[in-house]
């Protein structure tokens, strides 16, 4: 029967939905078998008029200036939401791109006999290998009322064209020969990056600028494009990060309630600790408040609730334990005071390092007084910390580093020159103390726990910068929460809103074509060795880039920046995207970059070395 029940329950329409009974009648007499459900179905649609007028009136501020605009709408399908965004713009213009002719007559036909400002095309709007033409067509068979091309270098092309707007649902799947990661999460992502992407180069539906997207997508697919946890970072989301705001407007929630989690083993339903969670949506919550952002009753997902019921005082409690300094941190607020913790860190790291027990007699060891609040608190409740002393000192070492380095930087101006170089010298050792400390037990149990309490460190140190490195992090409000019933068949969806940055690549030695394939070729390298530490990743991409791309940009060694004193402590998942995007300046201005064909050669042999075994394996079969 599979994960996702018989074809009879994963595919029954829900009485108060009349639009999923013509949908059932439509599609699911064709399915025989479910071996998986979600990643293979060809489709899904919205079937919720709640749910579209809730998620439009969430961010209906955003869409003020789209009245009277066109509206290109991809595989509208059962055209619920396409009614719903139709009547609340009015649009000049509003072209259905629908492929799949068995949405015609039920859904389709009606609204073209209805509003003269329906268009329809049965062009491919999705299909990896057939939409390419399709936006050109559009502009230029006279689907779309005629505009007037903009001169390559005009700078309306990389302003926002609030005559246009992109919606639709990416929830299509194609069998497409020669494409071998196949499933409808792999074709959505690739689909997606290429409509982010294009933005950059101005082409398909940006030609006349840019232009905001408005899309439903696989709820699967979230963890590739808005990843919750640093380490899940992609090629994807990082380079849609560095070229676009993409936030969540609904999605099903992500978060379980916590008594689920009391005894799990793995990271799996809790990818980071409560508290980053609580934090995460309390300054996002300040975020909504600032902007005056209202949820609709009943769409509150679970982490907001959760968060809501926790007291001011003991947020507040959150943020004074867990925050790492890199503005003005106490210790080091005068040179005196710096040189000394430098000295004291220097010291407790070495004792660190040099604690020889076995992983078996740290497990037996007692909390220390000076780490037991962090128990008491549940700091990083629920993660399983077998070594509970062991973690807690790293945790803490780690909070001093950083705070450390980043006084280093204040200090940095007025130091004398002997002194810089003994307070550097001493914090690359005090770094240097703190890795081995973790990672130079010789048994896979202790280098499997040493990874995650560095995993643990990088995702508190990412959320706590002035920018967190996760667009999760940034996100403008909590997605409104979804429910199964909402879509037909019971395959969650999310709806994105995506709007490209002004920002290109172009230079006086790059054109934007260039810039943008460059950035991306780049971004796909360094993120094949995602894992490892970014000097480490640049030198495997191109020999000597290390020591060329720290000297272009030493905000990569500043704590205040996202960066570490020690290139070996900054791994490459958690860049944040102001210090990507210098990285990706000063690359393309190296001057010894290999060409884009030597590079394609390059990562193309590192792919096929390093590629995972396994396919998706889910499936629906259609007869």
């Amino acid at each position: 029967m599979g994960k996702y029940g018989s074809p009879k329950t994963f595919f029954q329409a829900a009485s108060k939905y009349p639009i999923s009974k013509v949908l059932a009648k439509q599609f699911a007499n064709r399915i025989t078998v479910i071996s998986g459900g979600v990643r293979s179905h060809a489709r899904s649609d919205i079937v919720s008029p709640e749910l579209c007028d809730d998620a439009l009136g969430y961010i209906g501020a955003n869409l003020e200036d789209y009245h009277g605009c066109d509206i290109i709408d991809v595989n509208p399908g059962a055209c619920l939401w396409s009614q719903k965004i139709h009547d609340l713009l009015k649009p000049r213009t509003h072209i259905l791109i629908e492929p799949e002719p068995r949405y015609f007559k039920p859904f389709i036909k009606p609204l073209l006999s209805k509003d003269e400002t329906y268009k329809f095309s049965d062009l491919h709007g999705s299909h990896l290998l057939r939409y390419w033409s399709t936006y050109e067509r559009i502009f230029n068979d006279g689907l779309l009322p005629p505009r007037t091309p903009l001169p390559k270098n005009d700078p309306a092309l990389r302003k926002f064209n609030r005559t246009l707007l992109v919606t639709g649902n990416l929830h299509r799947f194609y069998v497409v020969d020669g494409f071998k990661k196949a499933g409808v999460v792999n074709s959505f992502t690739t689909t997606l990056g290429h409509f982010i992407h294009s933005a950059q180069n101005n082409t398909m539906f940006h030609q006349y600028g840019l232009v905001k997207l408005l899309l439903w997508g696989p709820d699967e697919a979230r963890q590739h494009t808005l990843p919750w946890l640093v380490q899940a970072r992609t090629t994807m989301s990082a380079s849609a990060d560095l070229v676009a705001n993409i936030s969540e407007v609904a999605g099903s929630s992500l978060y379980l309630d916590d008594s689920q989690n009391e005894k799990r083993a793995t990271l799996i339903e809790r990818p980071r600790p409560l508290s980053l969670e609580w934090l995460s949506s309390f300054w996002t919550s300040k975020r909504m408040q600032e902007s005056g952002i209202t949820m609709p009753a009943g769409r509150k997902p679970q982490i907001a609730v959760e968060t809501e019921g926790i007291s001011s005082n003991s947020i507040q409690d959150l943020i004074q334990n867990m925050n790492i300094n890199v503005k003005n941190p106490p210790e080091h607020d005068t040179l005196k005071k710096h040189e000394k913790s430098v000295r004291a860190l220097l010291k407790a790291s070495k004792t660190f390092k040099d604690d020889d027990r076995t992983f078996a007699e740290l497990k037996k060891e007692r909390i220390s007084n000076e780490n037991k609040y962090i128990f008491d608190k549940k700091l990083y409740h629920p993660i399983p910390i077998p070594s509970q002393n062991r973690f807690a000192t790293f945790m803490r070492l780690g909070k001093r580093q950083v705070e450390a380095e980043a006084a280093f930087w204040q200090h940095y101006p007025s130091m004398p020159l002997k002194t810089r170089a003994s307070v550097e010298e001493g914090l690359m050792q005090s770094a240097a103390n703190i890795r081995d400390g973790i990672h130079g037990k010789n048994t896979l149990e202790f280098k499997m726990h040493a990874e995650r309490f560095r995993i643990a460190f990088d995702e508190q140190r990412c959320l706590f910068l002035d920018e967190p490195v996760l667009a999760f992090d940034r996100r403008p409000h909590e997605p409104l929460a979804t429910r199964p019933d909402e879509f037909w068949p019971n395959i969650p969806l999310m709806l994105l809103e995506i709007d490209p940055l002004e920002r290109n690549f172009a230079s006086d030695i790059t054109s934007r074509e260039e810039g943008t394939a460059v950035m991306r070729s780049f971004i796909l390298g360094l993120y094949q060795r995602k894992g490892t530490s970014l000097w480490d990743g640049l030198n495997s991409f191109c020999p000597g880039l290390a020591e060329d791309m720290y000297e272009a940009v030493p905000e990569l060694r500043n704590p205040r920046h996202g960066g570490r004193l020690d290139p070996k402590d900054l791994r490459i998942f958690a860049l944040p995207r102001n210090l990507l995007e210098k990285l990706v300046v000063a690359y393309l201005e190296w001057p010894f970059r290999p060409s884009e064909h030597e590079i394609l050669n390059r990562l193309a042999v590192d792919e096929a070395e390093s590629e995972e075994a396994g396919s998706e394996q889910d499936a629906v079969e259609e007869e």
